[in-house]
């Protein structure tokens, strides 16, 4: 298995996502959040790959973003990305610049965030 690694800040996020891309990193395996040992915001992780190579190239590009923060929506890169953003904007409060259609995944009576 062949990876890249890279940890970079969330205002070259976006930038991050589209270079994997256009290197060939065109299957969307994951984009996860882990909160921060102290609190205060996530560690954002994506996890793409390029297919059809032999060992498969594996790219791994991650962010820390504060709760008062915002990270630029990936969405128009990777199209699954929408629901992990959704996803983590109603369980942590990440705020992304960018992202349509923040519908509820849960119950509108849910006011709480459930992964903070």
């Amino acid at each position: 298995m062949s990876s890249a690694r890279k940890m970079v800040d969330r205002t070259s996020w976006h930038e991050a996502c589209s270079a994997a891309r256009a290197a060939g990193a065109t299957y969307f395996d994951f984009l996860s959040a882990t909160e921060l040992a102290d609190g205060s915001g996530v560690d954002w992780l994506l996890h793409v790959a390029v297919p059809g190579t032999t060992p498969i190239r594996h790219h791994f590009i991650a962010t820390s973003v504060r709760y008062d923060e915002s990270v630029d929506s990936i969405a128009d890169v990777y199209a699954g990305a929408a629901w992990h953003e959704r996803e983590a904007h109603e369980m942590f409060g990440l705020q992304f610049t960018g992202l349509a259609g923040l519908q509820p995944l849960l119950l509108d009576v849910v006011s709480l965030r459930p992964l903070r």
